[in-house]
């Protein structure tokens, strides 16, 4: 779907048509992503992922007999007031899309500077829109969302 970041930012649809599609989906959601993403909170502000910067990327690839070939990816972002991180954690990954056309910014890939998660048949799918002009993109059996503060 991956529809409505694009149209909110450019005032076509109001934020509150997201929540509602989210509602329509929460039963396909983990209640924390779920519960996450539905909070304008975290689309705008201080505690938002807008602005916040990816502190880290990992991947994991398993290999035993009953997850071969699994892949399972770790997200984990340092939030824009750089006192909490946002970390997501993507289960039996489908596919992905890391790009970084050109590096712009000495800050690596930029901001980010909006998020969306939507269903793709069964599929969750969780996209951040980078400052750089880039997508990350993940689509998965299930994603978790964890935000922590950062102690000082």
């Amino acid at each position: 779907m991956l529809e409505f970041s694009k149209s909110i930012g450019a005032g076509k649809k109001p934020f509150s048509a997201y929540q509602d599609y989210l509602k329509t989906v929460k039963d396909k959601l983990s209640p924390t992503l779920y519960e996450f993403t539905l909070n304008p909170d975290k689309h705008g502000g201080d505690e938002s992922m807008h602005d916040a910067w990816i502190e880290e990327i990992s991947i994991v690839e398993k290999r035993d007999k009953e997850n071969d070939g699994q892949i399972d990816i770790r997200l984990k972002f340092i939030g824009p007031q750089h006192d909490r991180f946002f970390e997501f954690y993507c289960s039996n990954v489908e596919s992905y899309q890391l790009g970084l056309k050109e590096r712009r910014f000495a800050s690596g890939h930029g901001d980010i500077l909006c998020f969306e998660v939507s269903i793709e048949n069964e599929w969750t799918v969780i996209a951040f829109w980078l400052a750089t002009q880039d997508i990350l993109f993940v689509k998965a059996t299930n994603i978790e969302v964890k935000e922590s503060l950062i102690s000082i």
